[in-house]
């Protein structure tokens, strides 16, 4: 699967030759990397059945101990689900949906292990590792041992661990610095076995205003096969769109390939750029794009099989179990993940949970 993929990176960049409609650019010090067009007045309908293999829907038991609200992130590991909702409850669940445990206590308690900001599960050794509000990072190891990682501050929604390997995302905003206010987004990669921490500059801008944008959900790191691929949106006025997608290789960030977007150097009456992209990520044979154009969200969907893409305002619309327009965020190895709350069941039941594969 990893050589497929980056054959078909090596296709994009030549497929302009066989009428197919992606280009190539110059990067300034990088070479040619495949830019593929968007083109933002386009409104086409995309459905799940488009993308998806297969789709299951998970019921998670509803009792007092294992309410849920609103979920923000899901991880799958040795057929358990790990949910995390917006109240930084913790909760695993096994396949069928039945309530295993949670990991800390209730949000409604102020003691050790309330205000989980994320988590991340090794897909190798299955150490799991939560960040917290005190800017702390805790692990727990396959022999339930558990330690706690200092010299990193994570951002609320940022951690990642594959390989042996944790990756932290760090976010400062509003810096006093000699050139001004600056924000800046700092990727470091920890070795817990030795302790050995390494650190990249992935995002820095120099705002001329305070205003910024943010995010409910955050994907920075794609997963394809063995191989990382990273994508950080800069959420502050500056003119310039930050599109392209990194591979993470060496410890270095290396150009991978572009979203060019067709309306890219506009900007308002304001002078505030139009297009905000929140998020780029790739799984399986396809890269999706959330952003917002003109203060209007939109979702992109390009196919490598099919050297398509489809730019649609609705989003990706549920033909499959019928829950009205989803936000599908990935899980790795080719699959993906959505909730959806059945209206009117707040507090009866919890949100349903849908695991799907990609074609």
């Amino acid at each position: 699967m990893k050589t497929v993929f980056v054959m078909r990176l090596l296709f994009l960049a030549l497929s302009l030759a066989f009428g197919i409609p992606v280009t190539t650019i110059q990067d300034k010090g990088d070479g040619h990397i495949p830019s593929i067009p968007v083109n933002v007045k386009e409104n086409q309908r995309l459905k799940l059945s488009d993308i998806a293999l297969e789709v299951k829907r998970i019921e998670p038991e509803f009792s007092e101990e294992s309410a849920l609200g609103r979920i923000r992130k899901v991880q799958v590991y040795n057929d358990s689900l790990f949910v995390l909702d917006q109240y930084d409850n913790l909760l695993v669940f096994d396949n069928k949906g039945k309530y295993y445990r949670q990991i800390g206590r209730p949000w409604k308690s102020r003691s050790w292990g309330s205000n989980f900001s994320d988590f991340t599960i090794d897909d190798g050794d299955g150490s799991l590792y939560i960040s917290t509000s005190r800017n702390d990072i805790l692990m727990f190891d396959n022999q339930n041992r558990s330690f706690s990682i200092s010299g990193v501050r994570p951002s609320r929604a940022g951690i990642y661990s594959f390989d042996g390997q944790l990756i932290v995302f760090s976010y400062q905003a509003l810096e006093k610095t000699s050139l001004g206010l600056r924000n800046q987004t700092e990727m470091f990669i920890c070795s817990p076995n030795n302790g050995n921490i390494d650190s990249l500059i992935v995002t820095r801008s120099y705002p001329k205003t305070t205003m910024f944008s943010f995010m409910t959900t955050y994907d920075y790191i794609s997963r394809v096969e063995d191989d990382t691929y990273v994508y950080v949106p800069v959420l502050d006025p500056e003119t310039i769109v930050r599109d392209t997608v990194y591979r993470f290789h060496d410890n270095k960030l290396l150009p991978a390939l572009k979203l060019k977007f067709s309306n890219e150097g506009d900007l308002d009456d304001s002078g505030v750029k139009t297009i905000w992209l929140a998020k780029i990520w790739l799984a399986g044979d396809f890269v999706f794009a959330d952003y917002t154009y003109k203060k209007e969200k939109y979702f992109y969907c390009y196919d490598f099989r099919t050297g398509k893409g489809v730019n649609t305002k609705q989003g990706i619309r549920d033909d499959i179990f019928r829950s009205g327009t989803v936000e599908i965020r990935p899980l790795g190895n080719g699959m993906f993940y959505y909730s959806h709350q059945k209206e009117g069941t707040e507090g009866e039941r919890n949100p349903d949970i849908y695991i799907g594969k990609f074609k």
